[in-house]
């Protein structure tokens, strides 16, 4: 429910692959209305080395959000390569959290880093 006493902040989301890890940066809300865009940018990922999906610019993340995060990492476990979203912070955090997927989510530090 958007109220005026949060600003709507634009979605994005963009990736970058290195030899070690992709890194996926994601900002904005994070919804239904956004959340397709997402999973449309993770059919586009190698997933042949880690997957951190940086989630710092996330205001708001609801359980469509949700659904696309833990389905890459679900796609992550079947390929055996490491995933995290990371830098959860604030309200995202809380509904992480709330959601009882923070931990899975934030996998392994060791095995995503690089």
């Amino acid at each position: 429910m958007l109220s005026a006493d949060r600003p709507v902040t634009p979605f994005r989301a963009t990736y970058e692959a290195t030899a070690s890890r992709v890194v996926v940066r994601v900002g904005g809300e994070l919804d239904l209305a956004t959340a397709p865009q997402l999973a449309e940018l993770l059919t586009r990922v190698e997933w042949d080395r880690p997957v951190v999906v940086d989630l710092t610019g996330v205001t708001f993340i609801d359980s469509s959000g949700i659904r696309v995060l833990c389905g890459a990492a679900a796609q992550a476990a079947r390929r055996g390569v490491a995933f995290q979203a990371v830098e959860a912070s604030g309200p995202v955090a809380r509904t992480l959290q709330v959601a009882g997927v923070a931990e899975w989510l934030q996998g392994s530090p060791s095995s995503a880093a690089g």
